[in-house]
């Protein structure tokens, strides 16, 4: 990346709004530079329209939760967030919020590395009365519990790039976590887990994306706690699970649509959620809907707000109002943007060849008369560009009449042996011009 790029992403020397694209000779989606309304980069000596961006709460570029887009951080670019995520659960009335950073940087174009940490998990739990609760936080000990969250991190490659041909990106997105999380206050299952996905980002006109996820996780199976949910004896425990505790693997999916709404502003909604295997406790699949919005304060730093209602129950636990199937996220903080469009500096038009002058013969007829007498005077003109000419006739004496090709001398008033000289100037209108005279 080159310092110039970086320095213009960070000033923001134009103004917001969606990008104009066309198609270029060469494959390439191209704007105009009066037409970009986001900030520009300059890259190996190419310059780019910047689409603005937000991380993820994996913290990799993308939508809200778990849809990430399948554009990059460009080589050098970075992001950074502070977000809150909060959501719900089965048993009805479980609450989690986590609280935490994401970090992201662009390795090369086509590669992004990301990170997020939970710096504090909240866990609201009505289920100690339940064998066990969801898959990613199976072990509450008490109602509420407060402490440190997992590390994940990943990388993502971009395949294709939507600035080439119809608009379809592709990339692949890999993580993996750092059980860092406290399983004994049921804040994590207290093992790694790590998965993939495949993202599909699709352009739709006047700025708008659809974007999309398919993907798997693996999760390692805890062992099994010295007490569960309500204080259980670990004797019970083993009747409650059967043997070992299990936790599930899940398939991943989402979509999602990102639009802008103004020059400043993007309107952001996405479905994701997780389909789980065999577990020792049967899981809900879950199903969010999220609704936000990326507001940007200037070029690169961002807040976005969401709100997140959960769409999965199973009927189990004893809350079943509404409102606690809704939550709140919010994410603050900078994001280089990722690459649109290249800038179509128009070639400097071919200049003008140089202006060759016209040339003129002049002639008069009869070029002896008596005093008096009228003489026709005709000129032959020609212009090698062939421009258009004009004529001006002018006599040392007598009297010349005429503003075109031809003129007439009026010798009235001429003495007998006397010659009048004729002459005639013609020019091109671009500087150039010639003269001749005949002499009457």
């Amino acid at each position: 990346m080159r310092a110039r790029g970086t320095l213009l992403a960070l000033a923001g020397l134009l103004s917001f709004g969606g990008q104009v694209s066309a198609q270029g000779a060469s494959g390439t989606r191209t704007v105009a530079r009066d037409e970009v309304r986001s900030w520009i980069l300059e890259i190996d000596g190419r310059e780019w329209a910047v689409r603005p961006g937000a991380p993820t709460t994996l913290g990799d570029t993308g939508l809200i939760r778990l849809v990430g887009s399948a554009h990059t951080l460009p080589r050098g670019l970075f992001s950074f967030s502070l977000f809150r995520d909060n959501f719900a659960r089965d048993p009805k009335g479980t609450d989690f919020a986590v609280h935490g950073f994401t970090l992201g940087f662009g390795v090369t174009d086509e590669l992004e590395i990301f990170g997020a940490v939970g710096i504090e998990n909240r866990l609201k739990a009505h289920y100690l009365e339940e064998p066990g609760g969801p898959n990613e936080y199976p072990f509450p000990r008490t109602p509420w519990e407060t402490g440190f969250g997992d590390v994940r991190f990943g990388g993502k490659y971009a395949l294709l790039n939507g600035s080439q041909g119809n608009g379809v990106s592709l990339a692949l997105r890999a993580f993996f976590k750092v059980a860092t999380a406290e399983a004994a206050l049921g804040l994590g299952t207290g093992e790694a887990s790590l998965g993939g996905d495949a993202v599909v980002s699709k352009a739709l006109g006047r700025g708008s994306e659809l974007h999309a996820i398919a993907g798997y996780e693996w999760n390692t199976n805890p062992d099994s706690p010295d007490t569960l949910a309500g204080g259980a004896s670990s004797a019970a425990a083993a009747d409650l699970f059967d043997g070992p505790v299990f936790v599930a693997n899940a398939f991943r999916w989402g979509v999602g649509l990102n639009a802008p709404a103004s020059s400043r502003l993007q309107l952001q909604a996405e479905l994701s959620g997780k389909v789980y295997g065999n577990t020792s406790i049967e899981q809900t699949n879950t199903a969010d809907v999220m609704v936000g919005a990326s507001f940007w304060l200037r070029p690169g730093l961002f807040v976005r707000p969401a709100y997140v209602l959960a769409l999965g129950y199973d009927g189990r636990g004893r809350d079943v109002s509404f409102a606690k199937r809704s939550g709140l996220n919010i994410s603050i903080g900078y994001h280089g943007g990722t690459l649109c469009c290249e800038i179509h500096t128009p070639p400097p038009p071919t200049p003008a060849p140089a202006n060759r002058p016209p040339t003129v013969s002049a002639s008069c007829s009869p070029s002896t008369v008596l005093p008096g007498q009228v003489s026709e005077c005709r000129a032959t003109a020609s212009d090698p560009d062939g421009d258009p000419l004009t004529y001006a006739w002018s006599a040392g004496s007598g009297r010349i009449s005429g503003s075109n090709a031809e003129a007439s001398l009026d010798t009235a008033g001429i003495g007998a042996g006397d010659c009048a000289p004729v002459t005639v100037k013609v020019s091109d209108g671009r500087g150039g011009n010639d003269e001749a005279t005949s002499r009457v």
